[in-house]
């Protein structure tokens, strides 16, 4: 997570969810998946609902035929 993400970060949970599930780095989920031949690619995202009192969270993970 770049430094200057933190705040926001801090104040929103759901961007800090999607950051973490999203990420395709060493150690990530994705990684983890992949390891054990489950999944391809990962993606989320959060998006803001009825005037931003709350959040809609995404996570689309492709899947391996396995």
């Amino acid at each position: 997570v770049a430094a200057n993400d933190h705040k926001r970060l801090e104040a929103k949970s759901s961007d800090y969810l999607a950051q973490l599930f999203g990420n395709e780095g060493q150690n990530s989920l994705l990684s983890y998946l992949q390891q054990q031949d489950l999944a391809t690619s990962i993606s989320a995202g959060s998006f803001p609902k009825l005037g931003q009192s709350f959040d809609m969270m995404e996570v689309d993970i492709g899947l391996t035929e396995k």
